[in-house]
């Protein structure tokens, strides 16, 4: 069986009803994904209204920052304070120096409950061939690996990347590193913009720790029982 805190609902929408009303109907203890899309248009006050909905709500901040060193590690300072998110994201590719920078700013807050910091390696809507368009090596997975491998060095938690490389950075980067997995899609059903996807029991049966899951249960009629769903698939 799936555990419910290892599924990822991302509310990517601008309509802050509908999050609200997913939000509640979901009532098993996921953690729902707040992303470019539901923050540029409800900021902290709609978070906070999904943190409402009921006690411990967790919620994951992909914002995947990237600037200079100075710029991220600055900024994190007011989203954790006033969100405290379960986990955030970071762009490996804003580099050893930025990531490490975010890491002491973490470990230098006097919070309990410290979010875990995951690094985003190659987009899931990214494939071999928009790789070698933008000048990057021609190989998918020994990118992802190297980008791991180096958010390990700068002591974050875990990363994200698709399903298929899994089992390679486990391999390179242990038991103990965390494997965020986005691009979850239901048998049988559309990838949407996705380049790179498998299916929740795919996922947890190559390695992943959490995975990712948006307009399969957004766009559901019931999105509860779609998470039901999940849970119950062996």
């Amino acid at each position: 069986m799936i555990k419910p805190n290892k599924i990822i609902v991302a509310l990517d929408t601008n309509n802050l009803e509908k999050a609200i009303s997913i939000a509640t109907e979901i009532d098993s203890d996921i953690i729902f994904k707040v992303g470019m899309e539901f923050f540029y248009s409800f900021g902290y006050e709609g978070i906070e209204k999904i943190k409402n909905i009921r006690k411990n709500v967790k919620v994951f901040l992909d914002l995947k920052l990237h600037d200079i060193p100075n710029t991220v590690s600055r900024g994190i300072i007011p989203l954790i304070d006033r969100i405290n998110p379960y986990m955030m994201t970071f762009h490996a590719t804003g580099g050893e120096k930025m990531l490490q920078e975010v890491v002491e700013v973490v470990k230098e807050k006097s919070i309990k409950d410290k979010p875990l910091l995951l690094g985003v390696t190659v987009l899931t809507s990214l494939d071999l061939k928009s790789l070698v368009q933008l000048g990057w090596e021609g190989n998918v997975k020994r990118n992802v690996i190297n980008y791991a491998l180096l958010c390990k060095k700068a002591g974050l938690n875990g990363v994200v990347c698709s399903a298929h490389e899994i089992e390679d950075v486990r391999k390179a980067c242990g038991g103990n590193f965390l494997i965020v997995t986005p691009g979850i899609r239901f048998k049988g059903k559309s990838k949407d913009d996705q380049a790179r996807v498998l299916t929740a029991k795919e996922a947890f049966s190559k390695g992943t720790d959490y995975i990712v899951i948006g307009r399969p249960v957004m766009n559901s009629r019931s999105p509860k029982q779609e998470i039901l769903n999940i849970l119950q698939s062996n």
